[in-house]
């Protein structure tokens, strides 16, 4: 019995430090798309990765108890997230719209999966260098591209 607590005990604290990561990841680009006013914010963005992460987490931990290919688990979250940044992409005329929108979904997706394999600051990090390189591209696109 105490085994079994102990057990439960340690994959719960396993899986809330990947929720915690999750959270913090998604949340560095969610609260950028949420101040500059672009679909798929905090809430959005923060669930994507929290999501992939858990789905990730949970086919290693399922892996090494059952056996199995976790990577299995990883091309249907890729599958799950492509769907949703598709979701995301309108065209009006000539205009397409929400590709960056798309592309960050779909980063976010990747970056749970990160978390979810347990390199957690690599997760913070890669966000953070993504939000950065995000921010450098829409300063140039103003500035070169939208006069």
């Amino acid at each position: 019995m105490l085994d079994s607590i102990s057990n439960d005990l340690d994959f719960f604290l396993r899986a809330l430090k990947v929720l915690i990561f999750a959270t913090i990841s998604g949340s560095i680009f969610g609260l950028e798309r949420e101040i500059s006013r672009k679909p798929a914010g905090l809430k959005t963005l923060v669930f994507v990765t929290v999501g992939s992460a858990l789905f990730s987490f949970l086919s290693f931990e399922l892996s090494s108890i059952f056996g199995g290919d976790p990577v299995r688990v990883a091309s249907n979250i890729v599958t799950g997230i492509g769907f949703l940044g598709a979701g995301s992409i309108v065209r009006r005329g000539d205009i397409v719209e929400g590709l960056t929108t798309a592309s960050i979904i779909w980063v976010c997706g990747a970056i749970g999966m990160v978390v979810g394999a347990g390199f957690y600051v690599s997760a913070v990090l890669i966000s953070l260098g993504g939000l950065a390189f995000l921010i450098f591209l829409e300063m140039l696109e103003r500035k070169f591209i939208r006069r």
